[in-house]
């Protein structure tokens, strides 16, 4: 008897819209707002779309996509709150 293995999910979708193909895959939560986020291109080539999916795949499986959607100064607003009780590099001490 042969072996018997259950179908893989496929990662990412392809979907027609207009004349185009949007190409959607999943990166993960944003460390910073704690929401979903996902890498988008379009194309209006099907072969293409493929093509974008295996590498859009390939960022995030190698973490090369942004970690976050988050702003410089949303950043710059939560860093003093971060290093509150910490000593400052310049004070010498």
């Amino acid at each position: 008897m042969g072996k018997v293995t259950a179908a893989r999910r496929q990662r990412g979708t392809i979907r027609r819209r207009g004349n185009s193909r949007q190409v959607v895959v999943y990166a993960g939560i944003d460390p910073l707002t704690g929401r979903r986020m996902y890498l988008r291109e379009s194309t209006t080539d099907e072969r293409e779309a493929e093509r974008i999916r295996t590498r859009l795949l390939a960022a995030v499986d190698e973490q090369r996509h942004a970690r976050t959607k988050g702003t410089f100064q949303a950043a710059m607003t939560k860093w003093p709150r971060s290093t509150a009780g910490t000593a400052g590099a310049r004070s010498g001490r």
